[in-house]
């Protein structure tokens, strides 16, 4: 399913819940930041061809313990049930923002 996601996938969900599904049966909430359309070049400077655009999405999860990186099934009610490799990237307040990437 990942294969098939694309930067216009996700366009127009900033701002909405996806759940996480921890291994508890626990699901934690994450919003949908930001949604941002990344660079293919080459050491060159060169644009490398690429089946899709690559992209990256930001979300705040509302985490009071250790977000850890790892693949996580994700659930949204546009997009559907997936699995996604988050990596936090900072914490905030009583959360983290983390970081999905599609090349």
């Amino acid at each position: 399913m990942l294969e098939t996601f694309t930067i216009a996938t996700f366009a127009g969900q900033e701002g909405t819940t996806f759940r996480l599904a921890l291994a508890s049966g626990v699901a934690l909430e994450a919003t949908l930041l930001q949604v941002t359309s990344l660079s293919a070049k080459g050491p060159s400077g060169e644009e490398l061809p690429r089946k899709r655009v690559p992209f990256s999405l930001q979300f705040r999860v509302a985490s009071p313990d250790r977000f850890e990186q790892k693949t996580y099934t994700v659930e949204h009610a546009v997009i559907g049930k997936f699995a996604l490799f988050l990596v936090p990237i900072g914490r905030e307040g009583d959360g983290y923002r983390c970081e999905a990437i599609f090349t």
